[in-house]
C-alpha cells in the first residue's frame, strides 16, 4: 500500500514537473509570431501544474518555474498588445497627414 501511494506521488511530481518545464519553454519560445499559439498553452499547462501543486502538495519546487512562465507571458502579451496598438495609432495618424 505504501508503494502504491508513493509511485503515484511519483507520477504526479513527474506530470507536474513536465507541465512547469514546458510552460516555461513555450512562453520563451513563443516571442515572435507564434506567440499567439503558444502563449495560451503555456498559461494553461502553468495554470494546471499550479493547481496540481495546490491539489496534492507536492511538486513544490517546480512552482517557479510554473509562475514564471505566467510573468513572461504576461509581460510579452502587455509587450505585444502595446505594440500593435502604437502601430495603429501611426497608421491612423499617418493616413490623416
Amino acid at each position: 500500500m505504501n508503494d502504491e501511494n508513493e509511485v503515484e506521488i511519483n507520477e504526479i511530481t513527474n506530470t507536474i514537473k513536465k507541465k512547469a518545464e514546458w510552460s516555461l519553454i513555450y512562453a520563451i519560445l513563443g516571442f515572435g509570431l507564434v506567440g499567439l499559439i503558444v502563449w495560451p498553452l503555456a498559461y494553461i499547462r502553468a495554470g494546471q501544474a499550479l493547481q496540481m501543486i495546490d491539489e496534492h502538495h507536492v511538486g513544490e519546487n517546480y512552482r517557479s518555474f510554473a509562475k514564471l512562465a505566467r510573468i513572461i507571458i504576461l509581460v510579452a502579451t502587455l509587450i505585444f498588445g502595446g505594440t500593435i496598438t502604437l502601430y495603429i495609432l501611426l497608421v491612423v495618424f499617418l493616413m490623416n497627414t
